[in-house]
């Protein structure tokens, strides 16, 4: 079943949705279920804890240019996203959370301050949960994730690093939509 009910993002950017570029809007405002196809370079973690925590997180574990193949879908009040980066999968489904937006990952939940203007929309890190387990934020200082417009499509970069053990996962492409 298709579902068209007003975006996610749109609540929680409320006027500034307007703002973001039209491909950007495009992708969120697909009607759900929604497929989208395209490529990433990817930059793994480096050094066996981070290969570790990457694995834990069920994040690309291997370099170079990727397919890549985002499924979004209503989830109850929110959307689950399910990634396909090579051939390493991910899983997670995102929420309203007051004035934020909350992303649970397998054992992890995080919480993001979303800022959307004419450039793009910008996810910034406020908060991170492993088993229900509050960490401090400084230890993700690394996190940094946005959605923009070029070459005429969507594009998105996201980076993650934690203190101590240093760069996690970088990768960064274009999505175009692929139907329901």
């Amino acid at each position: 079943m298709i579902e068209t009910c007003r975006s996610l993002f749109a609540d929680l950017l409320g006027d500034d949705y307007r703002r973001l570029p039209a491909a950007v809007r495009a992708f969120h405002d697909a009607p759900l279920p929604a497929r989208f196809e395209g490529r990433a370079i990817v930059q793994p973690a480096k050094g066996l804890l981070a290969r570790l925590l990457a694995r834990v997180a069920r994040l690309p574990l291997d370099g170079g240019e990727v397919p890549v193949v985002v499924s979004v879908s209503a989830d109850g009040d929110g959307q689950r996203w399910s990634r396909q980066s090579g051939d390493q999968p991910m899983v997670s489904t995102l929420r309203r959370d007051g004035s934020r937006l909350r992303e649970r990952l397998g054992w992890t939940t995080l919480r993001f301050e979303l800022q959307g203007d004419a450039s793009g929309l910008q996810w910034h890190l406020v908060s991170v949960r492993v088993f229900a387990i509050p960490l401090p934020v400084s230890w993700f200082a690394g996190m940094h994730a946005r959605e923009s417009e070029g070459e005429g499509g969507y594009r998105f970069f996201v980076g993650a690093a934690m203190k101590p053990v240093g760069h996690l996962i970088a990768y960064e492409g274009w999505l175009r939509h692929a139907g329901p």
